[in-house]
């Protein structure tokens, strides 16, 4: 009786004893037994490796060295390690000071009365008081809306700029960049001037051309869920566009050659591996609009409304109610903790991983005329984002006098003359914007930068210059599958 069989890439070193039986361990610390198979026709046995737990725990690259090699290999490894530690020390302390400390400070203040006893009553008037109550509602319903028809606008136009051969792919991603930009207070008082209900220019148009008077209006809960969605729908344009960028578009032509359309293959494959990103900048997106001050307080001020985040800013007002603001803000805070538990719980855990070689190169995917729809929508998007609030910011610059006519006499750059007049207050504001953005600019994110720089301290072994591999060992760290083929014996 012959066993059949051969060792993979000759690292496996198998015996076998007059019972067909694997005698001899293999080099990784892993043993593997023999399972003899009949062959029916001629009677001969086939002998299969299969894998059996592992018996011993000591690392491929370790066996085989020097002492000396190991002792210095172990005092590396010590000094990565204590520097590791060090590094995720230093994060924890920098996140601890600036996010921990003002948490703790806000649940202090909130937690205590005018003469300074601990109570409750100040988050229980958040619930009850009638100006707080509706300033929550305010808060959610704008939120959920502003994150559903961002969801609207930023798919289509994701999915057009990743995975179809429209026209301006390039330039819609800058567009949607400088969208993201403009910070919302900039782009609301453009709305301001464009849907006003007395003076907005488009209100103005409408009623000189077909008589209907304030037929919109800015200064309503609508008007500032337009601003914010506006705003906001780059986050989840961004993350998805660079999700479905990254993934292999193999998959989706696989589905197509078996005769599954476009939209089917994008939703039935694409959707669930974008989905981490798609829930994630959701979730960006909500806390983001919850927290939003400038739109809301521009618009909310004329419309006679508040949210959570001006209702806190006039408890600041005189008479100031700094317990009751400190636990106004314990919302927003609850309402970013379960954000992240439902991102956690709509993902359930799973790992998203696409285990494959190579990516192939993204091929754009040609569904004819229905291309120039995708621009067309695109570019609507990108106007009233971009084009239209920059443009009207624009044409009231350069006017003497606003409400009336752009014409040659009512055209003026005194307005610009602001910026280097000393004894406006323009240039002392533009100074300490300056000063205010550059540190985060100069040093961005140093937990992060603390934690990105643990990760690479962690220990790597690595061979003793001069040394050789273990005979009889492979090279690699991943062990080889072992396979016995018919026709070949096993090493004696």
């Amino acid at each position: 009786m012959k066993p059949v069989g051969e060792p993979d890439a000759g690292n496996l070193h198998v015996r076998f004893d007059e019972r067909g039986r694997e005698t001899e361990r293999l080099p990784y610390g892993s043993s593997y037994r023999a399972r003899p198979r009949l062959y029916p026709a001629s009677g001969e046995r086939e002998f299969t490796a299969i894998a059996a737990p592992p018996v011993t725990a000591f690392p491929e690259t370790a066996i085989g060295l020097p002492i000396r090699a190991r002792l210095i290999r172990g005092f590396e490894n010590l000094r990565q390690e204590w520097l590791r530690g060090i590094i995720l020390g230093a994060a924890v302390v920098i996140v601890g000071w600036l996010v921990f400390y003002p948490l703790g400070i806000l649940f202090d203040i909130g937690l205590r009365a005018e003469d300074g006893s601990l109570t409750l009553t100040n988050y229980r008037s958040v619930f009850s008081e009638p100006g707080l109550v509706s300033a929550l509602i305010n808060s959610i319903v704008i939120s959920v809306a502003t994150t559903a028809l961002s969801l609207v606008l930023a798919l289509p136009m994701a999915w057009a700029v990743a995975r179809v051969d429209m026209p301006g792919r390039q330039f819609v991603r800058v567009a949607a960049l400088v969208a993201f930009v403009i910070p919302n207070f900039i782009s609301v008082i453009a709305w301001i001037l464009l849907l006003g209900p007395n003076a907005g220019l488009i209100n103005v148009l409408i009623r000189d051309a077909l008589g209907i008077v304030s037929a919109f209006n800015i200064y309503s809960i609508g008007g500032l869920i337009l601003v914010l969605t506006l705003s906001f729908y780059p986050l989840i344009f961004f993350a998805v566009a660079a999700a479905l960028d990254n993934m292999d578009p193999a998959y989706e032509e696989a589905a197509q050659m078996v005769g599954a359309p476009a939209w089917r293959s994008s939703i039935g494959i694409a959707l669930p591996l974008v989905l981490p990103a798609l829930v994630s900048s959701s979730v960006f997106v909500f806390l983001e609009a919850m927290g939003a001050f400038g739109a809301p307080a521009a618009i909310g001020h004329g419309a006679h409304f508040h949210t959570l985040t001006t209702k806190i800013y006039e408890l600041f007002s005189y008479p100031p109610r700094f317990e009751l603001a400190a636990a106004a803000a314990a919302p927003i805070i609850g309402f970013t903790i379960l954000g992240l538990m439902l991102q956690r719980q709509a993902l359930g855990g799973r790992r998203f991983t696409v285990i494959g070689g190579k990516r192939s190169a993204a091929r754009a995917v040609d569904i004819g005329w229905r291309r120039w729809l995708l621009f067309g929508y695109c570019m609507l998007v990108i106007f009233a984002s971009v084009v239209l609030p920059l443009l009207i910011l624009l044409r009231t610059s350069v006017l003497s006098r606003w409400g009336l006519a752009l014409t040659w006499q009512n055209l003026t750059f005194k307005n610009y003359l602001a910026f280097a007049t000393p004894s406006m207050i323009v240039p002392t504001a533009l100074l300490n914007s300056m000063i205010v953005s550059a540190p985060p600019t100069a040093f961005p994110s140093p937990s992060c930068s603390c934690a990105r720089a643990s990760s690479s301290c962690r220990p790597t072994l690595r061979r003793p210059r001069g040394s050789r591999a273990p005979p009889g060992r492979a090279r690699s760290s991943t062990l080889p599958r072992p396979s016995l083929r018919p026709g070949s014996s096993p090493p004696g």
